[in-house]
């Protein structure tokens, strides 16, 4: 009877264990890492605001954090720039900064984004999922 019990407690495990990784692997999973393509600046530049998520509004304790700012220079240019540790949540859209560049870390760092829900599906935003230049730099009014 033994026998018996254990492939069916076995049986049930794989049954249980392979809906989980079902469902898990069903869901679509996207972070703003892939859609950045990182470069180095030098010079200060000027961006004006058009999607800005501070690092408190999706900050991960576990690791450092970078506010996650789109904004589009005066050449025109679309760019992503990562702002570590910026916890500040008073930068608004059409807002003109000045980004002083910063040289990327060597360690990782979680980037601040945030997440729609549309019925069973959850994704970044249209503005977030467009693959830009990203550099990182400290924002100033």
């Amino acid at each position: 009877m033994k026998p018996v019990l254990l492939y069916i407690l076995w049986f049930t495990f794989i049954i249980i264990t392979g809906c989980a990784i079902t469902k898990h692997a069903s869901k679509p999973v996207e972070d703003v890492l892939d859609y950045c393509e990182f470069v180095e600046m030098t010079k200060p530049f000027e961006i004006k605001i058009l999607d800005y998520v501070s690092c408190s509004a999706s900050r991960d304790c576990r690791f450092p954090c970078a506010s996650n700012c789109i904004g589009v220079t005066k050449e025109n240019d679309t760019v992503r720039v990562l702002s570590l540790f910026n916890i500040d949540t008073t930068f608004t859209i059409n807002e003109t900064v000045t980004v002083t560049p910063e040289k990327r870390p060597n360690y990782y760092v979680a980037i601040a984004q945030y997440l729609i829900n549309e019925g069973s599906q959850t994704f970044l935003p249209a503005i977030q999922r467009r693959k830009l230049k990203t550099t990182y730099g400290n924002l100033k009014r």
